[in-house]
């Protein structure tokens, strides 16, 4: 299966820039797990924990966020703008 493209950036630089299996959002609507083929969609996101998975369900990182915005981009990229 194809990998997500994920690009994760605040106001002081890109904190994460690859790929992964699935990542989970924390959107105001509830948590959202995103991996390659997502529909496209824009979500706005509330203080929570982005955590990104490897291909074996394995954490690659966590990063803690106060909130922001997300979007999924022709379905194999998520691109996430944190405060």
């Amino acid at each position: 299966m194809a990998n997500l493209n994920l690009e994760i950036t605040s106001p002081k630089g890109i904190l994460f820039q690859g790929e992964c299996f699935m990542t989970t959002i924390p959107s105001s609507e509830g948590e959202m797990g995103v991996m390659f083929g997502h529909e496209s969609v824009v979500a706005v996101l509330k203080a929570g924990i982005i955590t990104i998975y490897d291909d074996k369900q394995a954490i690659i990182k966590t990063i803690e966020i106060n909130g922001g915005f997300a979007e999924v981009q022709n379905n194999k990229k998520l691109l996430v703008l944190v405060d």
